[in-house]
């Protein structure tokens, strides 16, 4: 399993309760089974419309998940410009921010995104490697 901090993970928990809510949706056993006691007796158009409300839950967990995984991400891609000894692209503007941070005040991930957009050609480069990353995960990414 991949590591808690990654979209990847999220992901795949995501898959994981979808798969789970297709096989209960399919089986309508819950519906019929008095020991389980919070759906037994449910007419099936009420049960599938509970399973719909938990998808959509599920869903926007998922998705909130993964943007914060992805905004960890970055903020540790910044932070670890900043410490690199190479020369690195946004190595200065990232030890600037994380100075003013040391400081007392707050990085937030406006700023850095700010940072690397005023980078020639570095946030294209970037974002494309997400993208591709993303599509890794999610075959149907971009979803319209």
């Amino acid at each position: 399993m991949a590591d808690a901090t990654s979209p990847d993970l999220h992901y795949e928990l995501y898959q994981h309760e979808i798969s789970l809510l297709v096989s209960a949706w399919r089986s309508m056993q819950p519906t019929l089974d008095p020991a389980n006691e919070q759906f037994y007796g449910w007419a099936p158009d009420d049960f599938r419309a509970q399973l719909r409300l938990l998808r959509d839950e599920i869903e926007q967990r998922a998705y909130l998940a993964i943007v914060a995984a992805t905004e960890g991400t970055l903020q540790s891609d910044f932070r670890a410009r900043a410490r690199g000894r190479s020369r690195v692209p946004l190595r200065d503007s990232a030890r600037e921010l994380c100075k003013r941070e040391a400081r007392g005040k707050r990085v937030d991930l406006e700023e850095i995104l700010e940072i690397w957009r005023s980078e020639p050609g570095f946030a294209i480069s970037r974002a494309r490697a997400l993208f591709v990353e993303l599509r890794r995960i999610d075959p149907e990414f971009p979803r319209g």
